[in-house]
């Protein structure tokens, strides 16, 4: 609404998505992997990320097979194969679990999407970028990436972080799902919404992810 009554210039969104991607999200992902993981819970549930690997080797062969058949259009085909493979479980995926099971619900969620997050870094900026091979380590590396690395050393170790240090990052954590919510409207906004229901394979793809 916003957006749509010129509140908010749509072009200038790109801030709100910046510190996401740069400070709220990796303010969630070092705290709960500051909280939550434990050498016992990683012996308990790394199973999570193998059944994840599963699951993303099956989607991508069955992404593979119909995303070509969907589209005459080069580009839209690998659009389909991307969102064929990759849930929604970034910013908006996220504030939904944490909302509905809390931490230790996020917790698992982020273990069990570890290997989509990688995926997505490599794989799939190749695919969406159309530069097969084009992907390097480096590209792993993003800040929430970083910041589970760093939480999970705290959680293991039991390291002891200042409390003022963790109250900012609980600020910034909480950050998180309002905007994320405020980036998917923003989005939202630059479409016309009887484009949007009228795309049949709109339809398809997310019956599919669903």
């Amino acid at each position: 609404v916003l957006c749509k009554t010129k509140c908010i210039d749509s072009d200038k969104v790109g801030i709100l998505s910046t510190l996401e991607f740069y400070v709220f999200m990796p303010c969630v992902s070092f705290e709960t992997f500051a909280q939550q993981c434990t050498l016992d819970y990683l012996k308990a549930k790394y199973p999570l990320i193998l059944i994840s690997i599963g699951i993303l080797l099956l989607l991508e062969l069955f992404a593979r097979l119909v995303a070509p058949r969907m589209s005459k259009d080069a580009y839209r085909k690998l659009v389909y194969r991307y969102s064929l493979i990759i849930p929604n479980f970034g910013f908006f995926g996220y504030s939904l679990m944490q909302g509905l099971f809390g931490a230790e619900g996020l917790m698992d969620m982020m273990l069990f999407t570890l290997p989509m997050s990688v995926y997505t870094a490599t794989v799939g900026y190749a695919v969406l970028t159309n530069q097969p091979g084009k992907f390097s380590v480096k590209k792993v590396l993003t800040p929430s990436i970083i910041a589970i690395a760093i939480g999970a050393v705290v959680g293991i170790t039991g390291l002891r972080i200042p409390n003022v240090l963790m109250q900012i990052v609980g600020k910034g954590s909480a950050c998180m799902a309002p905007i994320s919510m405020l980036l998917a409207g923003a989005v939202i906004s630059q479409y016309k919404l009887k484009d949007l229901l009228m795309s049949k394979q709109a339809y398809f793809v997310c019956a599919m992810r669903l």
